[in-house]
């Protein structure tokens, strides 16, 4: 990629103040200048990297990271943060620091990318609550921030995990002939065909002052 025209830093300075997430990353990849441009503290917030205040104030407008839409929080693998949207990387700025040839849907995981360890949402949380389809998967705390790392994981381990009981034996007895007696279930498996994760719809601070990250409804 051409290096960008020579203007004074001040110009630059005034873009990337209107520029998002995706296009301060893409700007960032130019060359050495623009991404020591883009590490300046004035952008923290929208490159979700500035370190979390003491509480979020209810009403706090929450930007949610990127990254979380793009990869399966229903997944099955706790090691691995599948991603959704194969056909975006390596152009995509939040993937591009995984060479080309990870392009392969097999091989991408999110839990590999730097961006996995940004914080979670903007302005950052300590303590961020999932709702998933109005289905409470739980609460992650973090002196240091809750990031997509930390998300992605919870909800992987929350849907992955067997369910056993009476849970268990109906679901199986509901399915004979597909499932072999005794089968492994999972949480994921009781929501049938709505097992398609559809993205974050927002993100709301509480009186409490931590952070409600809640889903669109799962798709089929």
């Amino acid at each position: 990629m051409a290096a960008p025209p020579r203007l004074p830093v001040e110009m630059w300075t005034t873009v990337c103040d209107e520029l998002g997430y995706r296009d301060l990353k893409a700007f960032g990849g130019v060359c050495k200048a623009s991404q020591r441009l883009i590490e300046d503290s004035r952008y923290d917030r929208k490159l979700f990297r500035e370190k979390p205040g003491r509480r979020l104030a209810r009403g706090t407008k929450i930007a949610i990271h990127p990254m979380l839409d793009q990869i399966n929080c229903l997944g099955q693998d706790p090691s691995k943060a599948e991603i959704l949207a194969p056909t975006q990387p390596p152009e995509d700025p939040v993937w591009r620091d995984k060479p080309d040839f990870l392009c392969d849907p097999d091989y991408l995981n999110g839990f590999d990318y730097k961006a996995v360890d940004e914080f979670a949402t903007a302005p950052a949380c300590k303590k961020l609550h999932l709702d998933m389809a109005e289905i409470d998967c739980g609460t992650i705390s973090s002196s240091t921030g809750v990031t997509v790392r930390q998300v992605a994981e919870a909800c992987i381990k929350y849907w992955s995990s067997p369910v056993t009981g009476r849970q268990k034996k109906q679901f199986l007895e509901d399915n004979k002939g597909w499932y072999p007696p005794n089968s492994r279930v999972t949480r994921v498996d009781l929501l049938y065909d709505h097992c398609f994760f559809e993205g974050w719809s927002n993100a709301r601070a509480d009186s409490e002052g931590a952070a409600i990250l809640s889903t669109y409804g799962f798709g089929s």
